[in-house]
């Protein structure tokens, strides 16, 4: 099965249980000085711009967020869509509805990836968000 970011753009308690995996793990300050311009672009957009930022995002579509998401590292990229969640539960950012639901499938995915040991947990999200963008240079 493949995984995609999209999977976990869920209800809070499913996102918030993905975050409490790799909080520990989550890149350091140096690595988000790096996504802070993004990260401020998006704070300062409207609910439906943040939204159809992230859409863009997964989808590879080219928009200047998307490119400049696309030089980041991976490392850097797993630390912005991190912030991004914590950002979306704090409500700066456009939240997942109350009444959002997962597919079935995507709730299997959620299962399989909480199953795995921490180390693969990561390297499941950091694969996710590394393809995720266009990266201007290549």
């Amino acid at each position: 099965m493949k995984y995609t970011l999209t999977n976990f753009f869920c209800p809070k308690s499913n996102y918030t249980e993905i975050g409490r995996s790799i909080t520990p793990a989550a890149p350091g300050a140096a690595r988000l000085q790096f996504a802070e311009g993004l990260l401020n672009q998006f704070k300062n957009m409207s609910q439906d711009e943040q939204l159809q930022a992230m859409r863009d995002l997964v989808n590879k579509v080219s928009t200047p967020v998307s490119r400049a998401y696309g030089v980041f590292t991976n490392n850097t990229k797993l630390a912005f869509w991190y912030t991004l969640a914590e950002l979306m539960e704090a409500g700066v950012v456009i939240p997942v509805p109350p009444s959002y639901g997962l597919s079935e499938e995507a709730n299997k995915t959620l299962s399989t990836i909480q199953s795995l040991d921490f180390n693969k947990q990561i390297t499941v999200l950091r694969n996710a968000v590394c393809d995720m963008g266009i990266d201007p240079l290549a």
